[in-house]
């Protein structure tokens, strides 16, 4: 049996990771927790095991698991793990219904990773979970501005359909309806594969189309 210790933690870290990403998320958290029993203070590996608890819908460990983590001090030298931790907090409490608090850990990790240039696409994924946060506390200009900010994102790295779809209810939801027609054909024209993704958009697309008809018959 291999015992963990400080010399073979980077091992013990790397197959973690493994793990997280092949889906195995329970014998994960069985390292991260015997990682952990030897270095408590990692915030990459604490960050790690709240990421793997959302995976498994476990939102309220993970709260507990990030906020543990945003009370480390790293040093400068360090790779910042702040912005990863507040995204993964942000992630939790929207699973949670605690979109106030949710919105507020996604400002935090925007700001991190903007004064630490993280990958664009960690902050597309920032500002799309911001942007659905804000969706569901009714706040839609809100919402339609991450959106936006999450498109222009987009641009530079790709995959944009899903953020198009999501723009496109908020700005149905906002009475917009000629804008979010443009949205959701959007979607249809980049959209490749993704069969759930069209169905969704052309039921959307039909709904809106009658409410435009509705909307001229009340009119005449």
């Amino acid at each position: 049996m291999n015992i963990i210790n400080s010399q073979n933690l980077g091992e013990y870290l790397e197959k973690a990771y493994n793990l997280f990403y092949s889906d195995k998320s329970e014998e994960a958290l069985c390292v991260l927790d015997d990682i952990l029993r030897v270095d408590s203070t990692s915030m990459e590996v604490l960050c790690l095991k709240g990421f793997t608890l959302n995976k498994i819908d476990k939102y309220k460990e993970a709260t507990h698991v990030f906020n543990k983590a945003l009370k480390i001090k790293q040093k400068d030298t360090e790779v910042s793990y702040v912005g990863a931790s507040c995204y993964g907090n942000g992630c939790a409490l929207n699973g949670l219904g605690k979109y106030n608090e949710a919105v507020f850990m996604f400002d935090r990790a925007i700001k991190d990773a903007l004064k630490n240039d993280i990958d664009k696409e960690v902050l597309y994924s920032i500002y799309y979970a911001k942007g659905s946060s804000l969706d569901s506390l009714g706040r839609r200009n809100e919402a339609l501005e991450s959106f936006n900010t999450a498109l222009e994102i987009t641009q530079k790295i790709g995959a944009k359909e899903t953020i198009y779809y999501k723009r496109g209810i908020v700005l149905e939801e906002l009475g917009s309806f000629q804008e979010a027609l443009e949205s959701y054909n959007q979607v249809l024209t980049g959209t490749r594969g993704d069969t759930e993704l069209v169905s969704d958009t052309e039921e959307q697309i039909a709904l809106i189309e009658n409410k435009i008809k509705n909307k001229q018959k009340c009119n005449v």
